[in-house]
């Protein structure tokens, strides 16, 4: 909801010179208007209110895989220290927070990263074409990656996979 509203603010703010540098992509683009673009970079300056939520998002970016893989070390540490635990829920409980922690690691790769560059690549001043056609494809394969370690880690999910393509009875 943060992430949210910060884009919002910072999309509602009027940039100066935005308007003119929106008439002059439409028109590199052969359209009548260009709608929803923010401008980050007029005249190689960035502009003060995208630079300021960019630099926001990507400390918020950060501070989530950092809470991430902190509240993870903690629970397994948790996990292990516990003595009431049997073998087999210790067992079960350090395979939920491996798919867990894979299920969170997953969007990193295939979501933050790209967004990381792409997004920055105004503020860095540095361009890939390569790696911006990269983005689309992780973007795309995201889904079916988080599906997919869904039905490697958890043996019931597994096994009723390879029921339904008769490979496993």
């Amino acid at each position: 909801s943060f992430r949210f509203l910060l884009c919002l603010l910072a999309t509602i703010v009027d940039i100066p010179d935005g308007a003119e540098a929106r008439e002059n992509l439409a028109s590199e683009l052969n359209t009548s208007y260009v709608e929803g673009w923010l401008i980050f970079r007029m005249n190689d300056e960035i502009a003060f209110i995208p630079k300021l939520t960019l630099i926001i998002f990507d400390v918020l970016i950060f501070l989530s895989l950092a809470f991430s893989v902190t509240l993870a070390s903690l629970t397994y540490r948790q996990i292990q220290k516990a003595r009431t635990l049997s073998f087999s829920d210790r067992s079960m409980q350090i395979r939920l927070l491996i798919v867990a922690s894979v299920q969170t690691f997953v969007p990193f790769i295939c979501i933050f990263i790209p967004y990381l560059y792409v997004l920055n690549v105004p503020f860095l001043d540095v361009f890939s074409p390569s790696f911006s056609d990269v983005s689309t494809l992780l973007h795309s394969l995201f889904p079916t990656l988080d599906a997919i370690v869904i039905i490697v880690l958890f043996r019931p999910y597994r096994e009723g996979f390879l029921r339904l393509f008769g490979i496993k009875k």
